[in-house]
């Protein structure tokens, strides 16, 4: 994933032109994650706007139950790919393909790929992803729900088989900050979005 804040109209574009930003699954969980899930009222609000976007079904699941296997080796931090690895128990394919995708969404802070620190880890062109709030700022930062929505659709569009994009105004455009993820667009660059039509 601070005052309410709405996205601008401006960051709308792709939804009031009547098209998804890319092809999504035919629904999407929503997973809060244990032991401290996000706000209810966080995760609906993120649902409603995946809908809009996506074009398609969003399902507040129920909560993962924490796993040992979480603990990264920082104090506090999760581990991202153990967390895609739990998705992918509770959310399993069926005959080789994925009856929708999972998204957990963590407030802990998420360790992952070799790195300190992620914002979110995705199955390429998988089914399973996770998000983690834990450095967008206070509930109450007016940039906070936006940096939410935005890395999660980010990492939704690598599931769609999307790819970092070196284009700063992409959505797909990878980063390391959380100013990185402000400068970030609402969608996919015309490229990307090229891309997208073709998966």
């Amino acid at each position: 994933m601070r005052r309410t804040h709405v996205p601008s109209e401006g960051d709308r574009t792709a939804n009031d032109a009547g098209r998804p930003l890319f092809r999504a699954a035919a629904r999407i969980y929503l997973v809060p994650l244990h032991p401290d899930p996000p706000a209810p009222q966080l995760v609906r609000w993120l649902a409603d706007e995946l809908k809009l976007r996506l074009s398609t079904e969003v399902e507040v699941a129920a909560p993962l139950e924490s796993e040992s296997s979480w603990r990264a080796a920082q104090e506090g931090q999760l581990s991202s790919g153990a967390i895609v690895d739990s998705l992918m128990s509770r959310f399993p394919a069926e005959d080789g393909s994925a009856v929708g995708w999972a998204l957990a969404i963590a407030t802990n802070d998420l360790q992952g790929g070799g790195r300190d620190y992620v914002f979110g880890e995705a199955t390429f062109e998988g089914a399973w992803a996770v998000v983690s709030t834990a450095r967008f700022g206070a509930p109450g930062d007016p940039h906070f729900r936006s940096r939410l929505l935005r890395e999660a659709l980010h990492e939704l569009g690598h599931l769609a088989g999307l790819r970092h994009c070196m284009e700063r105004s992409c959505l797909m455009s990878p980063a390391a900050t959380a100013e990185d993820v402000d400068a970030a667009g609402m969608e996919p660059c015309p490229r990307c979005s090229h891309a997208a039509e073709g998966t």
